[in-house]
């Protein structure tokens, strides 16, 4: 700012002395006095000259100073096209996250839903087991499970079972040995 009303204070002097010199050159000298220091029109191109100087001059260092400023702003320029390509980064990784949270949301919502329909009454066969669906359809209680609660499977024979499976297997052996040995 101070540089601005400097550059305007010279260029209202380089104005100024023209018409100084002029109104200096034309004043009538007295009789017997020394000679006429300018003639009226070497005064008017005098002022003329130092006019088409002092706005030159005015010219080119406006111009100076707004090469300066045009490079200042080029620099804002490009520091804001890299934070807005920044930004939109980080919107579009944003948006991501809001589709990924919305996702997440709603395979809750159907995990509850399925877990709601676990909670509930389930018919089942008090023989075989299987259970009864919104259908109609007997389904085995694992198959059941394993579609409404994302849960697999595995079988093994737990230790009473297996006691009372060995007895069964033990005895159906025996009773294959009485019936081949009675047939001999």
């Amino acid at each position: 700012m101070k540089d601005t009303i400097r550059l305007l204070l010279f260029s209202l002097l380089i104005l100024c002395c023209p018409l100084w010199l002029f109104a200096a050159g034309s004043d009538p000298v007295p009789s017997g006095g020394p000679a006429r220091l300018w003639t009226s029109y070497e005064a008017a191109m005098l002022a003329m000259a130092m006019f088409v100087i002092g706005a030159v001059g005015t010219y080119m260092a406006l111009r100076v100073r707004l090469r300066n400023r045009s490079r200042e702003l080029l620099t804002v320029l490009a520091e804001l096209r890299r934070k807005n390509k920044e930004l939109e980064a980080e919107v579009e990784e944003r948006e991501q996250v809001e589709k990924d949270k919305e996702r997440l949301i709603q395979e809750l919502k159907e995990a509850l839903e399925n877990l709601r329909k676990l909670r509930g009454l389930l018919p089942i066969c008090a023989y075989c087991k299987k259970i009864r669906d919104d259908q109609g359809y007997w389904n085995q209680l694992e198959s059941y499970i394993a579609q409404h609660a994302d849960v697999t499977f595995t079988h093994s024979v737990c230790p009473e079972c297996a006691k009372k499976i060995y007895e069964e297997l033990q005895a159906y052996k025996d009773a294959e040995a009485k019936k081949k040995a009675a047939t001999a």
